[in-house]
């Protein structure tokens, strides 16, 4: 799951390349907006979501937790209908019946009742201490990947710029600073919000190369602690580098590592898994 959402990048960067050049000017009455290019770009990522959101209509419930809720009967026939959708066929499927569950029966419970039994118990002991270190886990991982994905583009610029000799070479604070105070007086300053090629290629080679090491990291799915505390030693010395270093090709390097944390999102939602019951769907 993680290689797909890595891979995602190369997609949305790919369509950027096609979609942004493009010369649009649309004025739509009533709104007061002008329809450019990457509106359009916006509207085209979000189709998706609304597709994907429609399709989770026939998602099937997790079996284990169907029978968890001892709903056996029910289960059951999403075993079977997930069998018959790997090509076994319905007539000859073998499993009738289901031992060795944790079954917890309770009655029909109201919507805001349900939230709380399923969260409540996440941020009580025994569960606590997990709670507290996985969440402080995920959001490690999470803002640090966000937060320096947003200035790319910035650092991006600062090292074609770097290497074409436009300006001296700066490290990654220097930049964020000259480029947050360096405002222009003009008046009529008209906005140009075209992308740099630059950007959008080094967008797709970094997901080309976050998802080939995911892909790799998933092989080591038996050391996904040595490897979550490897992306995060790897991060962690990569921000404290990029802020140090003026070279702009090891700036680049470095601040492309400090978002290697994303590939331990999928160890982290592993332990998600591992260490909460299955009747906990909060954290799902």
């Amino acid at each position: 799951m993680m290689s797909m959402n890595l891979a995602s990048e190369i997609v949305t960067f790919g369509l950027a390349y096609f979609i942004l050049p493009l010369s649009l000017s649309w004025e739509i009455p009533g709104l007061s907006i002008t329809y450019h290019s990457w509106r359009l770009y916006t509207f085209i990522m979000a189709v998706p979501l609304g597709i994907g959101a429609l399709l989770l209509i026939w998602l099937y419930e997790s079996p284990k937790f169907l029978a968890n809720k001892g709903e056996i009967t029910i289960a059951l026939k999403v075993l079977r209908k997930i069998n018959v959708a790997n090509g076994g066929k319905d007539d000859d499927y073998p499993v009738h019946i289901l031992e060795g569950l944790d079954i917890t029966t309770s009655q029909k419970q109201p919507l805001w009742s349900s939230l709380v039994t399923q969260t409540v118990p996440l941020f009580q002991p025994p569960l606590l201490l997990k709670t507290l270190q996985l969440f402080y886990l995920i959001i490690v991982c999470c803002a640090t990947n966000n937060v320096f994905l947003m200035w790319f583009p910035t650092m991006v610029n600062l090292f074609s710029n770097s290497v074409s000799g436009d300006t001296t070479d700066a490290g990654f604070c220097e930049g964020v600073v000259q480029n947050a105070t360096n405002s222009v007086q003009v008046e009529n300053y008209v906005c140009d919000d075209v992308m740099s090629p630059n950007t959008v290629y080094s967008g797709i080679i970094l997901g080309l190369t976050f998802t080939f090491i995911n892909l790799v990291a998933s092989r080591l799915a038996s050391w996904r602690r040595l490897v979550l505390i490897g992306c995060l030693l790897i991060a962690a010395i990569s921000s404290l580098l990029v802020g140090i270093v003026t070279k702009p090709v090891l700036s680049m390097i470095f601040f492309s590592l400090i978002q290697i944390t994303s590939v331990g999102d999928g160890s982290v939602a592993s332990y998600f898994v591992d260490m909460y019951p299955t009747t906990y769907r909060f954290v799902f």
